[in-house]
């Protein structure tokens, strides 16, 4: 049973919110991080394929995030395509 993101949920929950539902909120976020939303962290899976996985969600992950910041104010900015495009380069992609 995994039960690290439901403590962890919970306690940032309560240092976020100062109360009681936000700290359930944080234990629900951490259940559903534990069903089987988050990856698994105890290294006892291996396997080129789980890395390679892995690192496909991450950078995933990260570039969507890093435009829906970006997009939130409404224009995206020359700089802000620059910066995403440096990273591109230093990870080795092709833009």
């Amino acid at each position: 049973m995994r039960i690290w993101g439901k403590v962890l949920g919970f306690l940032f929950g309560l240092m976020l919110s100062k109360n009681f539902f936000g700290a359930l909120f944080g234990m629900w976020a951490g259940h559903m991080f534990d069903r089987g939303r988050g990856f698994d962290f105890d290294g006892m899976s291996g396997g080129k394929e789980d890395d390679v996985a892995r690192q496909a969600a991450f950078f995933y992950t990260t570039f969507s995030v890093m435009g829906h910041v970006a997009k939130a104010k409404g224009q995206v900015t020359n700089h802000e395509i620059a910066f995403a495009g440096a990273y591109m380069n230093k990870f080795g992609f092709n833009q």
